[in-house]
């Protein structure tokens, strides 16, 4: 399995004022879990990361991955939280993502403690995709326009107090047709373990060799997908690298097995000294 595990664990800081944490005094609130995020794509099999860590039978109980955060558009959890905190979308961006992972991570764990009984050692994470643009770009259209830029996700990215799990689709171009295939028949559903409209994708095969794409450029266009899909990992690695936090990837393909033995992710959200200490 491609999966790696990238430099040593740095120590969690607390964190100053930080909605998430107890604060001195405040012995009615339950203890904090670790947070984590699944930095990935659209595409990229994200949802099945997802649910492979929330059936692992070693770690349910304790472990909670919940949804797309960063997208804002109706129905999806960013807008259900923002409309839940009485705050919209722009206002989130203007407090800044960091602001906004703190309120997310909040809310993860009330739904953990008062709803499931969770304990410590317990970890809550989310699925957080970055805009592949510019925020409010009329090239988007509403596609893959998600809450942050790049630069606007760097305080995510380098802070250690959050795990990182990097999920990879090796296939590039099969993830530019599926895309491609959303992006005209709305159609976001997981097709890896049954296809019920195999026909969409026989379509966007033959439209794609008549020259005939979906979506603005950077969707559209392959070679710009590409593109922009490299930039955005290399962005990824390099700010955690520089910044010595650990981190795992995890690559679509190997999701399946992944499945089938979930103990490389099941360790790096709980190291084994979490275990020994119970």
């Amino acid at each position: 399995m491609s999966t790696s595990l990238m430099v040593s664990d740095a120590e969690r800081p607390e964190t100053k004022d930080d909605p998430g944490r107890p604060k001195d005094g405040d012995s009615e609130r339950a203890p904090s879990c670790d947070h984590f995020v699944i930095l990935s794509m659209q595409r990229s099999g994200s949802r099945d990361a997802e649910k492979i860590l929330n059936d692992d039978p070693s770690i349910n109980a304790s472990m909670r991955c919940e949804g797309e955060f960063f997208n804002f558009d109706e129905g999806q959890p960013g807008r259900t939280h923002a409309d839940f905190l009485k705050v919209t979308p722009d206002e989130v961006r203007q407090h800044g993502v960091q602001w906004w992972y703190q309120k997310v991570f909040e809310k993860l764990e009330q739904v953990q403690f008062q709803l499931h009984g969770a304990q410590s050692p317990c970890a809550v994470g989310f699925r957080a995709f970055e805009n592949p643009d510019v925020y409010g770009s009329p090239d988007l259209d509403g596609t893959m326009d998600f809450g942050f830029n790049s630069d606007e996700m760097d305080p995510l990215l380098t802070d250690p107090a959050v795990k990182k799990i990097i999920l990879e689709r090796r296939d590039t171009a099969g993830q530019w047709l599926s895309n491609q295939r959303g992006c005209r028949f709305g159609d976001m559903s997981d097709h890896h373990a049954h296809d019920s409209h195999s026909d969409q994708l026989s379509f966007i095969i033959d439209k794609a060799l008549e020259g005939h794409f979906c979506g603005p450029q950077v969707i559209g266009n392959y070679t710009r997908f590409k593109k922009m899909k490299c930039d955005m990992y290399g962005h990824w690695r390099y700010m955690l690298n520089k910044t010595s936090q650990s981190y795992i990837t995890i690559q679509t393909e190997d999701l399946d097995k992944l499945k089938a033995d979930p103990s490389q992710l099941r360790e790096f959200l709980f190291p084994i000294a979490n275990h020994v200490a119970k």
